[in-house]
């Protein structure tokens, strides 16, 4: 008997068979046919929409499930955590899931989804209160450096007009506005503020 060597492409010689497997097994045959790698199935149905097949739906939860993981792999690499990976041979699954397993694994996923979620969205507000609070902070800073001794040297490069301003006294009658702006708009604002009240402006940047 010679044996032929078996081909790589669609050349292989193939047989068409026909399965009829019972609905209430077809989930542990259809994973072991799997497993064999030697069959090749065809879609009898591709007429039917595919909204109109029962398996849809499972295919959609478990899609979602992927999309979950992607988001929770996304997160820790943003996080710089750390990802064991086990070996491929120790996570093989030896027989088919059930339902009851495959609907625990969906609602974990929902689950940690919330709540990473959540704890994302905490965490990008408690990071723009705390750059809220140190911009008031350095505002504060800023603004006592200015009423204090410190801030000689910068008054030694003001103009004799604003140096008059300040010596007359006429700084404790003056309104003052503090806040922060970004340095690229400084410039914007100053041009902005001059045009508008002319040579009532003094203007002192303290960084």
């Amino acid at each position: 008997m010679v044996v032929e060597e078996e081909a790589i492409f669609r050349s292989a010689e193939m047989s068409l068979v026909q399965l009829y497997i019972p609905t209430e097994i077809g989930r542990e045959s259809i994973f072991s046919l799997g497993h064999l790698g030697l069959i090749e199935f065809r879609d009898l149905n591709k007429n039917v929409n595919a909204f109109q097949r029962f398996f849809v739906n499972e295919i959609r939860r478990l899609d979602n499930v992927e999309r979950q993981y992607r988001f929770f792999k996304s997160e820790m690499d943003s996080k710089q955590i750390e990802l064991y990976e086990y070996p491929i041979e120790e996570i093989v699954l030896q027989k088919v899931s059930k339902t009851s397993v495959i609907d625990e694994h969906c609602e974990n996923a929902d689950l940690l989804e919330n709540r990473i979620s959540e704890l994302k969205t905490a965490s990008e507000t408690l990071l723009s209160q705390q750059m809220d609070l140190k911009q008031h902070q350095q505002v504060l800073i800023s603004s006592d450096k200015f009423f204090s001794s410190e801030v000689s040297p910068e008054l030694n490069s003001l103009s004799n007009d604003q140096q008059s301003f300040l010596e007359n006294g006429s700084i404790f009658d003056a309104s003052f506005i503090t806040g922060v702006i970004s340095r690229e708009k400084i410039l914007t604002l100053e041009k902005i503020l001059w045009r508008v009240l002319r040579v009532s402006l003094f203007s002192l940047m303290v960084n």
